[in-house]
Formats: C-alpha cells, structure tokens, sequence
C-alpha cells in the first residue's frame, strides 16, 4: 500500500514537472557528468561541459560555480575549473553562459559558455537539446 502511494505521489510530481516545463521560462544548460546520460540543470554548482564526440581541450569541467545572474540571455558566474586529468585542478574562472535556444520541449538552454581564468578563455559549445 505504501508503495502504491509512494508511486502515484512521484507520477503526481512527475506530470506536474513535465506540464510546467514547457510553459517555464527557466534556463537550463546540458550537464554531461556521466558519459551514460547527460542531463539538463538549472544554475548548476558543479557541471562537465563535454558535447559527444568532442576532445577534452573543447570541453570545460566545472565545479563550485556560483551563479549572479541566471536566465536571462546571458548568465554570469564564477568558479573553479578542474580539467579532466587526475589530481584536478582548482583553477579560479570566471564565466558567461549564453545563446539559448529553443527546444522541441519547450526547454531552453544556454548553448555556449566563455570560460576565463589567468591562463586565457575558452568557448565552451554545450549539447544543445536532448532527444526523447
């Protein structure tokens, strides 16, 4: 009985994400933190930007971002970026998500991000929208 409850309170939850979604006007940006399923964060405090197919030196792996500015055309943030070797690194960056697009959904993402630290900038190309 208890998991039939558990279950149509998280379908509840579920439909009612899913009806907002498309009519929200909230941001999103594709995070790829596991090569099995990349997924799409609003303001993420940490988040690897690795489209597929892509080499590490066109990606940037973030962590501790903290967001003044969110959902807009641009977002503006700082944070620490950590490189994909081993030990990571902890770099101090500043960065700028922008160009949003569309999507089917109705979810709409920041498509590129400009990555500055004291060792130059990046443009970072997020994964644009998801297929179901």
């Amino acid at each position: 009985m208890r998991s039939a409850i558990a279950f149509a309170a998280v379908a509840a939850a579920a439909s009612f994400f899913v009806a907002n979604a498309a009519g929200s006007s909230r941001v999103g940006v594709v995070c790829n933190d596991s090569t099995a399923k990349p997924v799409v964060r609003v303001a993420p405090g940490k988040c690897m930007i690795l489209p597929p197919r892509a080499a590490f030196a066109e990606g940037s792996n973030l962590s501790q971002l903290r967001w003044r500015t969110w959902g807009g055309t641009s977002a503006i943030g700082t944070g620490f970026e950590r490189g994909f070797h081993l030990p990571l690194a902890h770099i101090p960056v500043a960065v700028v998500a922008y160009r949003v697009v569309k999507c089917e959904s109705g979810v709409r993402l920041y498509t590129r991000l400009r990555v500055s630290s004291i060792y130059g900038t990046s443009n970072v190309r997020a994964q644009g929208c998801l297929s179901r």
